[in-house]
């Protein structure tokens, strides 16, 4: 703790504390965004729920995190950003975004919305004295119906949010829920977005008007090919796909909002989008932060998933929690002290005091030699999301393979990769086309 105190002293904790007047403005920016992913709501398929065994319970550790936070005067703040449907009473879009300006980086964590809630005794008193009635089980996203928010939202603090600082073991400081009306108009007010599209996406569904024939590639989306992509379910590896196909739109919405084109305008936007949201943050505060806009980089910007999976035994279908998974989640996401650029890696099989080069910059292509379609669009989705530029992904032409190989021109900096294609090798080729070439075998699929 003494050395993370050193770091914030003098001119850097000033920048931090900047940082953190900052993080109001982002969080309404990032509402621009985020709130795109509210048209999901309309789809009552996204995953599945989870039983979670932590309530609140801090380790040593963590509370000791959490001490040295007051100490350095809050630097660092979490913002629940919920999608509701169209009735406004489930929230069925569950974002919660850390901003930690002691590392200068902004973290998303996506919970999907079936997560299965044990209902603590807390949670049934709070819904006994507002209704009458009681309850012990339920999805995440229907916590929110039975505290009614479409009469009250202040009640979301009561269910969904409580159930949320359950499950991630922090406070939440502020909350955003959105609805679905401003999708189409703040595509359309930022002129569209331009992403990658992981694979062919078709479907037809009369019952809702919803029309979607998009092609694999690069595409400019406008307000009606950007709700068919972010509605799209029918993935070879399910929701975890999808979740991660939503995440980087969104994260090619915040690219064009922090462009230099849009943030001249961003007042007016956000003027504009404030109607469509229900917050404890004030309008005033936020448009009084955009001025510093220009410091935050997407750089820092990182999108996660709750761990787990999906299962109907029990009937209704749950998303349950991989709650050792979720320990290491919530030691990245929120309990992160190195600052950002800072980062040594270390991986299996390399020496301790080997300082692993990551380099964003670099070209990369990716094959898939699985045989199952659109892990080639999805592993580039996966990367960018982490910053860097794919150029290149087509499937693997020779033949299947079992084992993952990373081909590089500077074996220095293939090994950034290590930690997103498992037990990979890595060779080196100084004839290729891009800096690295990765090619993806069964084994890191499984």
């Amino acid at each position: 703790m003494e050395q993370e105190q050193k770091r914030l002293n003098g001119k850097q904790k000033k920048k931090l504390l900047k940082t953190f007047f900052l993080s109001a403005g982002v969080t309404l920016g990032l509402c621009i965004f985020i709130l795109i992913a509210g048209v999901l709501v309309y789809d009552n398929t996204l995953g599945a729920g989870s039983t979670s065994q932590i309530k609140n319970a801090l380790t040593e550790e963590e509370q000791a995190f959490e001490d040295e936070k007051k100490e350095l005067g809050d630097l660092n703040k979490t913002v629940a950003i919920l999608g509701v449907d169209e009735d406004e009473i489930r929230t069925d879009v569950i974002f919660v975004v850390n901003f930690n300006t002691m590392t200068n980086k902004v973290k998303v964590v996506s919970i999907p919305r079936d997560t299965k809630v044990i209902w603590t005794d807390k949670q049934k008193r709070a819904y006994n004295q507002l209704t009458g009635y009681t309850q012990n089980i339920s999805k995440l996203n229907e916590m929110s119906a039975y505290g009614r928010i479409n009469q009250n939202v202040g009640n979301i603090r009561d269910f969904t949010i409580d159930e949320i600082e359950n499950i991630l073991r922090v406070h939440i400081d502020n909350y955003v829920v959105v609805n679905l009306d401003a999708f189409k108009e703040i595509v359309d007010a930022i002129g569209g977005v331009d992403m990658y599209v992981p694979q062919d996406m078709y479907y037809v569904d009369n019952s809702q008007g919803l029309y979607i024939n998009l092609k694999e590639g690069q595409q400019h989306l406008d307000a009606e090919d950007a709700e068919g992509l972010v509605r799209f379910r029918r993935y070879a590896l399910g929701d975890e796909a999808r979740v991660e196909v939503q995440q980087t739109f969104l994260k090619a919405v915040a690219e064009k909002v922090m462009s230099a084109e849009m943030r001249s305008n961003l007042p007016n936007i956000i003027t504009r989008l404030f109607p469509y949201v229900k917050t404890d943050i004030k309008l005033t505060e936020v448009l009084g932060y955009l001025g510093i806009l220009d410091e935050f980089s997407l750089s820092g910007l990182e999108f996660h998933i709750v761990p787990g999976y999906g299962d109907d035994s029990e009937g209704p279908s749950y998303y349950y929690i991989n709650e050792e998974e979720l320990d290491e989640l919530i030691k990245d996401v929120f309990y992160d002290t190195t600052v950002a650029g800072e980062e040594v890696q270390e991986e299996a099989g390399v020496n301790e005091e080997e300082e692993i080069v990551t380099d964003k910059s670099v070209t990369i292509a990716i094959y898939n030699a699985t045989g199952q379609r659109g892990l080639a669009g999805a592993f580039k989705n996966n990367l960018e999301n982490l910053g860097y530029k794919v150029g290149k992904i087509d499937n693997y032409n020779e033949k299947d393979l079992e084992d993952s190989t990373i081909y590089a021109k500077d074996m220095s900096k293939a090994k950034q990769f290590l930690q997103y294609v498992e037990g990979a090798d890595i060779k080196q080729d100084s004839s290729l086309e891009y800096d690295i070439e990765i090619i993806i075998g069964k084994e890191s699929v499984k």
